[in-house]
């Protein structure tokens, strides 16, 4: 009787390969950045989170002068049919182990683009504005359209205030359509 079992097996492996290959991939795709991307005034970095090659998100900034101060603007833009996690104007910031999901509570999910923090520097002093902290490593909420599928994932993102720089050193994406993934979540 074992032998007829691991026979079947066999055979069903021989006629489908790809089987073995879907349960060996991870769910999380996780990726850890060699060096580090950074973006700041002039600067831009595109991001391709699930390795496909095409550019899934931008990152950049925008300034303007108002109010005898100089407005620098963090942005993250959604590109093609992608969405970031919004709340009016600015992009949702998720803490370690928050859900990052179709349910957005008060939030929506929306293409485009959001602000993850903006620095204003009137020459005597320099403010960081928004709902980031800028004190510490947090994510950004994203999702990915692929073939009439969703997959969520998440960027994380620090800001360096003594450089003027944002950076980013991991992200990941559940490679399950539709199914959540937890902020900072690598397995």
């Amino acid at each position: 009787m074992k032998l007829i079992v691991t026979t079947l097996i066999l055979i069903a492996l021989a006629i489908n390969p790809a089987a073995t290959k879907r349960n060996s991939e991870k769910v999380i795709a996780h990726f850890e950045l060699e060096t580090p991307a950074t973006f700041s005034l002039g600067q831009n970095y595109f991001l391709d989170i699930d390795r496909d090659g095409n550019d899934d998100f931008s990152f950049n900034t925008a300034s303007s002068f108002a109010n005898d101060a100089m407005n620098t603007a963090f942005l993250v833009h959604a590109l093609g049919d992608n969405e970031i996690l919004s709340w009016n104007e600015y992009a949702m910031i998720s803490e370690t182990n928050d859900v990052i999901s179709s349910e957005s509570h008060d939030m929506q999910w929306r293409s485009g683009a959001g602000e993850i923090i903006k620095q204003v520097n009137n020459g005597n002093r320099t403010q960081w504005n928004g709902l980031w902290s800028g004190d510490r490593a947090q994510y950004l909420a994203v999702k990915l359209h692929k073939e009439d599928n969703a997959y969520y994932g998440w960027v994380k993102v620090s800001i360096d205030p003594a450089t003027e720089t944002a950076i980013i050193d991991e992200y990941a994406i559940n490679r399950v359509p539709s199914a959540s993934i937890m902020a900072g979540q690598v397995n």
